[in-house]
């Protein structure tokens, strides 16, 4: 699980087209069923208005918050994983994606096994304090380096919980590196078996200057923002769905 788990990242960053569709396409069994969910989910990356249908449900909203569009949007067959980005960038005319300005979400869950309970366990110990062992993020499949951790948070959401995590740091985003300040959130729903990861970036503004002399407020790594920011989304009804499948 660790394997696939890395390699959805990294198709979250490649761009907005097909390449994904023909990783999926080569390593997934032939079949009537399954082409046409490989069809949906080529429409999904490819339509804009597709796309921007398929992140909301997702998400779980009826809106994106503002000065962010959706730059990918998509759902594997078998409801394997599901992957949404926004970026305050579009995408341009050949449909891929740069990164980001100023700031953007990387939303990512996937189906949960045994074999992930013990990375689950360790990135639990991440973000509960009891270890800055970046190595279980990076289990986890998270392109991320931590070069100074800002403060761990957690809030209830309904339907289940948010662990956060603000860093100072770089994380990968398909060719390009993103350095910047970074909420990442790991999202627990009650009563399913998929894992919810979103990271939040921001630009740093300044990473000469010491953390303590930034002001932080509103950013990716004061948590009472992050839990603003994620508010309108619905993650665990979103779950919820899914178990009901």
């Amino acid at each position: 699980m660790a394997e696939s788990k890395g390699s959805v990242w990294k198709w979250v960053g490649v761009g907005c087209l097909s390449v994904v569709v023909l990783v999926l396409v080569a390593g997934i069994a032939g079949g009537i069923w399954i082409y046409r969910g490989v069809r949906q989910m080529a429409r999904e990356i490819n339509d804009p208005e597709v796309r921007t249908t398929k992140a909301l449900e997702i998400l779980g909203t009826d809106s994106l918050p503002e000065g962010l569009g959706v730059a990918t949007a998509f759902a594997a067959p078998l409801g394997l994983f599901e992957v949404v980005v926004l970026s305050d960038q579009q995408p341009g005319p050949d449909g891929r994606c740069e990164g980001f300005d100023d700031q953007g979400l990387v939303y990512i869950e996937f189906i949960r096994t045994g074999r992930d309970n013990k990375d689950l366990q360790q990135l639990r110990d991440f973000f509960e304090g009891r270890s800055d062992d970046a190595d279980a993020l990076r289990n986890a499949g998270i392109d991320l380096r931590v070069e100074e951790m800002i403060g761990r948070d957690h809030f209830v959401i309904p339907g289940g919980e948010v662990f956060h995590a603000g860093q100072r740091g770089k994380i990968r985003f398909g060719r390009e590196t993103i350095d910047g300040l970074l909420g990442l959130e790991m999202i627990e729903c009650a009563n399913d078996d998929r894992i919810r990861f979103a990271v939040w970036m921001n630009r740093d503004p300044d990473s000469r200057t010491p953390v303590e002399s930034l002001d932080l407020a509103g950013t990716s790594a004061d948590a009472a923002a992050v839990q603003a920011f994620l508010a309108p989304f619905s993650f665990c009804a979103e779950g919820e769905a899914h178990s009901e499948e």
